[in-house]
C-alpha cells in the first residue's frame, strides 16, 4: 500500500543542496471561515511557480461534475485554477494533474480554500472564478515529484 503524507515539508528542493525554508506557522490549518472574503494578505505556506498544466477537478460527492482546465500556478501545497463556475469554499474535491513528466497523473483530494469572482476588466477570462485548492493526503512519491518540479521552475525564475 502506498503511503500518503500531509504536505508540510520543511524545505522545497531547488536543486542539488539548495533549498528554501518553509514559512513557520501552524501546519495544515485553514484559518479563514467560509463566509470571509480574501483580505489581500498572502497566507501561502509554500512558494508558487508559474506552471500551466492540465488539471481535472471532480467537484461533487458522486464525481459526476468534472471540471477540466489548466493550472495558473502550482506549489507543493496546492494549485490555483480559473473556472467558469464557482466551487464553494471548504468543498472537498478530487484532483488529477498531468505534471508533464514521465510519471502517472498526480491524484489526491483537495480542499477549496478560496474562491473569488474575477473582475470583468480582467484581460484573460473575465467573469470567471479564481479558485485555490490545497492538496490533501498526497502520496509521498508524488510529493517528491511536486517538490522537484517546483524547485526546477523556481531555479528557472518562474517564481510568483
Amino acid at each position: 500500500m502506498k503511503k500518503a503524507v500531509r504536505l508540510n515539508p520543511l524545505h522545497v528542493s531547488v536543486g542539488d543542496s539548495k533549498s528554501l525554508p518553509r514559512p513557520r506557522g501552524e501546519e495544515g490549518v485553514i484559518t479563514r471561515r467560509a463566509d470571509m472574503s480574501w483580505d489581500g494578505r498572502n497566507r501561502r505556506k509554500f512558494p508558487r511557480v508559474f506552471f500551466p498544466c492540465l488539471i481535472k477537478i471532480r467537484a461533487d460527492k458522486n464525481g459526476k461534475v468534472v471540471l477540466l482546465t489548466h493550472t495558473e500556478n502550482l506549489s507543493i501545497g496546492g494549485v490555483r485554477v480559473i473556472l467558469k463556475n464557482p466551487v464553494a469554499m471548504g468543498a472537498v474535491v478530487d484532483v488529477e494533474i498531468d505534471l508533464m513528466d514521465t510519471g502517472e497523473h498526480l491524484s489526491c483530494k483537495g480542499n477549496v480554500v478560496w474562491s473569488e469572482k474575477r473582475k470583468s476588466t480582467e484581460a484573460i477570462k473575465p467573469d470567471f472564478f479564481d479558485i485555490g485548492v490545497e492538496f490533501v493526503a498526497v502520496l509521498e512519491a508524488d510529493q517528491k515529484r511536486l517538490s522537484l518540479i517546483v524547485g526546477h521552475h523556481m531555479k528557472q525564475g518562474n517564481l510568483i
